[in-house]
């Protein structure tokens, strides 16, 4: 894959992260503050969270850390 391949892929992954993480966070601010029926146990509820949404939220890190190397680098 060439640089300005790479440099495209970046640029239009943080375009759309930006766009994409507003609704995701409002999702998750729903989903653990107002819908309290399904993680009201507490500990539970957070060690489930933490294995449903810690991988993608690490791969989520990943990628932008790469992006911002990859569109520095001239």
């Amino acid at each position: 894959m060439t640089t300005k391949t790479k440099k495209i892929i970046a640029r239009e992954g943080l375009m759309l992260i930006c766009f994409i993480a507003p609704l995701a966070i409002y999702a998750l601010i729903y989903f653990f503050f107002l819908h309290d029926s399904y993680y009201a146990d507490g500990i539970y509820g957070t060690l489930q969270a933490l294995v449903l949404f810690g991988y993608p939220l690490y791969l989520l890190i990943r990628f932008i850390i790469w992006a911002i190397k990859t569109l520095r680098n001239k």
